[in-house]
């Protein structure tokens, strides 16, 4: 969705409706003068930010209320890309993003297939969690071992440095997901699946 597809005089105007808010009584919460709230609310003009600010404001909502579609999408069909691999300790490894074409979104999934005895070092300072399609992996984790076998995963937290091997005698594929920003704490656990 591009900015100018986005209706915030609309949205502005169903706020201050649901409060039942006159445009005087908004523009005296604001600062801004009704005329200009009249005029963003039929679109005739687009509001600042700082202007969308005092309006989320008096309102008590955040700015991304009105803005979030510019940034997330809410559904979107993703095309898998060739992951560049520059950079990775990996061995024998491809990786393909299933979110390639997602920009701002909070996710981040890649497919990863393991030729046998291949490595794969994940340390990308964010939470993932690694989901063993088919095959057997290992997960070292500092001196740890884990077993990540088919249908189990392994999660970890963003200080945590993992080494995936593949164990399998045969290829091995698996789906990895992380998030672009988290908090840090410790830990990592395998899951089991569900059935």
């Amino acid at each position: 969705m591009k900015i100018e597809d986005i209706d915030v005089g609309t949205r502005i105007r169903a706020q201050r409706k649901r409060r039942k808010l006159s445009l005087n009584q908004l523009a005296s919460m604001t600062g801004i003068a009704a005329s200009n709230l009249s005029s963003i609310e039929l679109n005739k003009s687009s509001p600042t930010l700082g202007t969308l600010a005092k309006i989320a404001t008096a309102f008590g909502m955040k700015i991304s209320s009105f803005v979030d579609d510019i940034f997330y999408e809410k559904v979107a069909v993703c095309i898998p890309e060739p992951a560049d691999m520059t950079g990775l300790r990996s061995e024998n490894v491809t990786q393909c993003h299933l979110t390639g074409n997602l920009s701002a979104n909070m996710m981040v999934a890649t497919t990863l297939t393991f030729q046998v005895n291949s490595v794969f070092d994940s340390n990308e300072n964010t939470e993932r969690f690694l989901y063993c399609v088919q095959g057997l992996l290992e997960a070292r984790v500092g001196e740890e071992s884990y077993e990540v076998r088919k249908n189990r995963g392994i999660y970890l937290m963003p200080e945590v440095e993992a080494l995936f091997r593949n164990k399998s005698d045969s290829t091995s594929f698996a789906i990895m997901i992380s998030r672009k920003n988290t908090v840090q704490v410790s830990g990592a656990y395998v899951v089991d699946s569900c059935k």
